[in-house]
């Protein structure tokens, strides 16, 4: 379920490039895509996932979501805190015309239930970025808080486990870019002999969410494996939209996603 947009202050919508024309900047993952299924065992997590998201860009064309590429690590201590299900780490976000951005990430999960089977958490996580092509041009702010939940759907295995999952998030956005428009001021290919006509900027908070199902492998056995998820997802919310350089409406996106974590240990 889906919350109502927040607003910082009177909406101002960014532009950016066009996707239209075949450049393609920003890409903006709205959620993390991260596991809130308790690993209590000291791990290093990896994870190569596409997550619902979009491209800044095509809030000057047609706002639409976009599966967005990222390639995550995270190190969660275990026995070595106090604190279980504390890990730090980040992920590599990339895609479109721009060689991508790094972001780092934090997250804390806890189980509620004594069976085990129901666990929540957050993900914390944050982005400086900026991109060029075709005389199209942005930079882009974001910081984002995730808060989601893990239910066991089966009994506990050391084989394979069906796990539902879902998460709302929030994430603030300040941006500002240059690009080109055409009469009805929708983005378009630069000309190389012509600048970009015009530039936007943003400040205010994207909500989105997401759920889905996950499939839990051999994450209970006593190794240096300690687990394997493959899962697949849809998510949506609300990202910006533009026309000709000035506000407009925000514009409502979704996606689907889906990934491969791994998580390897002492045994």
């Amino acid at each position: 379920m889906m919350i109502m947009p927040l607003t910082i202050r009177p909406l101002e919508i960014m532009a950016l490039v066009l996707v239209s024309g075949c450049t393609t900047l920003g890409p903006t993952p709205m959620v993390s895509g991260q596991s809130m299924a308790l690993n209590p065992r000291t791990h290093v997590e990896v994870q190569a996932a596409a997550v619902p998201g979009f491209f800044l860009s095509s809030a000057a064309t047609d706002p639409e979501g976009t599966p967005t590429q990222q390639v995550a690590g995270l190190f969660e201590p275990g026995d070595w805190l106090p604190l279980k299900g504390l890990s730090a780490g980040g992920r590599w976000v990339g895609g479109g015309d721009e060689s991508g951005h790094f972001e780092p990430m934090i997250r804390y999960r806890t189980e509620i239930d004594e069976q085990q089977r129901v666990a929540v958490g957050l993900v914390g996580w944050g982005a400086m970025h900026e991109g060029s092509s075709a005389q199209a041009s942005y930079e882009a702010r974001r910081v984002a808080l995730e808060v989601g939940a893990d239910v066991r759907l089966t009994p506990k295995s050391r084989w394979v486990e069906l796990h539902g999952m879902a998460a709302l998030a929030g994430t603030w956005l300040d941006a500002s870019g240059s690009y080109c428009a055409n009469a009805e001021g929708k983005g378009i290919q630069c000309d190389i002999a012509g600048p970009p006509k015009a530039h936007a900027e943003t400040s205010s908070v994207y909500p989105a969410g997401s759920a889905g199902l996950a499939l839990d492998l051999g994450s209970r056995f006593e190794s240096v494996f300690h687990g394997g998820r493959l899962f697949a997802m849809v998510g949506g919310g609300w990202m910006p939209k533009v026309r000709d350089g000035e506000p407009a409406d925000r514009a409502v996106f979704h996606s689907l996603g889906g990934g491969l974590s791994l998580a390897l240990g002492a045994p």
